[in-house]
C-alpha cells in the first residue's frame, strides 16, 4: 500500500523543482535552478521522505567527479589557446563557405566525445562567429547590395551545426556529455561494448545531419527558417572560398608585444545553469588571471605548447576508461585533469589554485540536489507504477524474444525523446533508472544504450533541450539562434536521427548484448 501523505508530499515537491528547472526566474519567485533543487532536496529530507544520511547515498559522487574534472581540462585549455587553434584549422586551406561549414560540423561531431558537448560549444562558437560574420562583412564590403542582410542567412547554419553536431556527437560515448556518465554509473556498462553500439549511430546520424544541412542551404530553406529571404543569391550559393576575407585571428592571440596569456574566462557548463550566468561568465566579469611566459627561450616553447599536452591527455583518459572497461570514469577524469594542473603549475610557476574559482559550483550543487530529489521520489513507488503502465513488466523485455522487445523500446524512446524536453534530459534518466536496473542484465544493457541515444538526440529538437544549445544561444551576440528557428531544422532531423539511430543501435545490439 502506498504512503497517500509521502506521495502527495513528493509529488508536489518534485513539481515545483522541476518547474523551477523549466522556468528559472519566474517574476514572482526568482529562486534559479540550483536554489530550487536545494530547496526541494531538504524537503525530502526534513519532511521524513527520506533519512538524511540515506540522502547522501543517493548522490552519485562518481558523475560530481567527472564534471569536476571536465571543467578543470577546459579551463586548462582556455588559458592554452584551444580556440587559437580551432580556429586556423577551420581556415586552412581557406575554405569555401559550404566547406567551412562542413568542418565546423565535423570538428564539433569529433571534438564532443572527448571534451563533451557542452564544452565543444564553449569553445567553437566564438571563433567560428567571428569568422563568418567578418566574411560576411567582407563580402558586403565588396558587393553591397548582393549581400544586404546576409549576416542572418549565413550565421545561423553555422550556429545550428555547432550546437546539433556537438550533441550527435557527444551520444558516441559514455563520457559525452552528464547524462551518460550518469548511465554509466548506474549501469556498469562496458565502455567498449557502449560505444560499439552507439558509434555506428552516431556516424550515421551525423550523416543525417549533415545531408540536412546540404539540403536546407542548397534549397535556401534557411533563408525562409530565419524569415530573411531576399532575392539575391545566398552566400551559399558562391564558389568564391574564403580567401581575402579570413579574419587575422588576432583578438584570440596576445597583443603584439605582450607576452602574457590572455585573461581566464569562467567556462559555465551551463548544464542547468542560468544563461544569465553565462553572459555574465563570458563578459570578462569573473576574475582574472595573467600568466607571464618565461624569458628562457626553451621554457616558454614548452610553455607555449603545453596546450597540446593538455588535449593528448583527453586521450590518455579515453584510453584509460577503456583499460577499466567504463567503470570509475569520474575518478579518472578527475585525476588526469589535476595530474595536468600540476603539469601546468610546474612549467608556469603558477600555482593551479585559479582554477577553482572558474569552476562551476553551481552545476555541482545542482547535480547533488537532483540525485536527492529523483531517488526519493522515486521510494514512493510513483516511478515503477507508471514504468508498468507504460511500458509493462519485466517480461516485455525478453532478450530471448528479440523481437518483442522492439514494441517497448520503441515506446520507452517516444517517451524519453518527449520527456526530455519537458523535464530534462538528467531528471528523466534518474526517473527510470530504478526500473531499468531491475531488467534482466542482457534486456538492461540493451535499454540502457537506448536511453542515452534518444536522451541525448532529443537535446536537437528544441533549443531548450540541451544545454549545449543555450550556450551557442548565449555565446553568440547576433541573437539568430531563435527558439523557432531552431524548432524548424531541429524538429526534422532530430525525429530522423533518432529513429535511425534507435533502429540501428537495436540492430547492433542483438549481437553486442543478446
Amino acid at each position: 500500500a502506498w504512503d497517500v501523505a509521502a506521495v502527495a508530499w513528493s509529488s508536489a515537491v518534485l513539481a515545483l523543482t522541476l518547474f523551477f528547472n523549466a522556468v528559472p526566474d519566474p517574476p514572482f519567485c526568482p529562486l534559479g535552478r540550483t536554489t530550487a533543487t536545494l530547496l526541494g532536496a531538504v524537503l525530502m529530507v526534513v519532511t521524513g521522505v527520506s533519512e538524511g544520511e540515506e540522502a547522501y547515498t543517493y548522490i552519485d559522487v562518481n558523475t560530481l567527479a567527472f564534471l569536476f574534472g571536465m571543467m578543470a581540462i577546459k579551463c586548462l585549455l582556455v588559458k592554452h589557446r584551444f580556440s587559437d587553434l580551432l580556429g586556423k584549422m577551420l581556415l586552412s586551406g581557406q575554405p569555401s563557405m559550404r566547406t567551412l561549414l562542413l568542418r565546423v560540423s565535423v570538428l564539433a561531431f569529433l571534438l564532443s566525445p572527448f571534451i563533451t558537448n557542452d564544452g565543444t560549444c564553449v569553445f567553437l562558437t566564438p571563433p567560428v562567429e567571428k569568422i563568418v560574420m567578418d566574411i560576411i562583412r567582407r563580402k558586403q564590403r565588396r558587393h553591397p547590395d548582393a549581400h544586404k542582410g546576409a549576416s542572418t542567412r549565413a550565421l545561423l547554419p553555422f550556429m545550428l551545426a555547432i550546437c546539433t553536431c556537438a550533441n550527435i556527437g557527444s551520444a558516441a560515448t559514455l563520457t559525452g556529455n552528464p547524462q551518460n556518465v550518469l548511465i554509466a554509473s548506474k549501469s556498469r556498462i562496458s565502455y567498449f561494448r557502449f560505444a560499439l553500439v552507439s558509434v555506428p549511430a552516431a556516424v550515421v546520424g551525423i550523416a543525417i545531419n549533415l545531408g540536412a544541412f546540404w539540403l536546407y542551404t542548397h534549397l535556401g530553406l534557411f533563408e525562409t527558417v530565419s524569415g530573411s529571404a531576399s532575392s539575391s543569391s545566398s552566400l551559399f550559393d558562391e564558389d568564391d572560398n574564403t580567401s581575402n576575407s579570413a579574419p587575422p585571428l588576432r583578438s584570440y592571440q596576445a597583443h603584439d608585444g605582450d607576452n602574457s596569456e590572455p585573461p581566464h574566462t569562467h567556462i559555465s557548463y551551463i548544464e542547468i545553469s542560468d544563461a544569465s550566468s553565462l553572459s555574465n561568465s563570458t563578459s570578462g566579469e569573473s576574475s582574472t588571471t595573467v600568466v607571464q611566459y618565461s624569458t628562457n627561450p626553451v621554457m616558454r616553447r614548452i610553455q607555449e605548447y603545453y596546450g597540446f599536452a593538455v588535449l593528448g591527455s583527453l586521450g590518455v583518459m579515453m584510453a584509460l576508461f577503456l583499460l577499466f572497461e567504463g567503470h570509475n570514469i569520474g575518478w579518472i577524469t578527475a585525476g588526469v585533469a589535476l595530474t595536468m594542473m600540476a603539469g601546468d603549475a610546474i612549467i608556469t610557476g603558477e600555482k593551479p589554485n585559479w582554477v577553482y574559482p572558474q569552476i562551476d559550483w553551481n552545476v555541482l550543487a545542482w547535480f547533488s540536489g537532483i540525485f536527492i530529489v529523483m531517488a526519493s521520489f522515486g521510494k514512493t513507488g510513483v516511478t515503477q507504477w507508471m514504468w508498468i503502465r507504460v511500458m509493462g513488466t519485466s517480461a516485455a523485455f525478453d532478450s530471448s524474444e528479440a523481437a518483442h522487445m522492439l514494441v517497448p523500446l520503441v515506446k520507452l524512446s517516444v517517451a524519453i525523446l518527449v520527456m526530455s524536453n519537458v523535464v530534462g534530459n538528467v531528471p528523466i534518466i534518474l526517473l527510470v533508472a530504478p526500473d531499468v536496473l531491475m531488467l534482466p542484465q542482457d534486456s538492461a544493457r540493451m535499454v540502457w544504450v537506448v536511453l542515452a541515444w534518444v536522451s541525448t538526440i532529443a537535446g536537437n529538437l528544441t533549443l531548450l533541450g540541451s544545454a549545449a544549445n543555450i550556450i551557442v544561444a548565449e555565446l553568440n551576440t547576433t541573437d539568430e539562434l531563435s527558439f523557432m528557428r531552431f524548432l524548424k531544422f531541429g524538429l526534422p532531423t532530430t525525429l530522423v536521427v533518432a529513429t535511425v539511430g534507435v533502429c540501428l543501435i537495436f540492430i547492433l545490439g542483438l549481437a553486442v548484448f543478446l
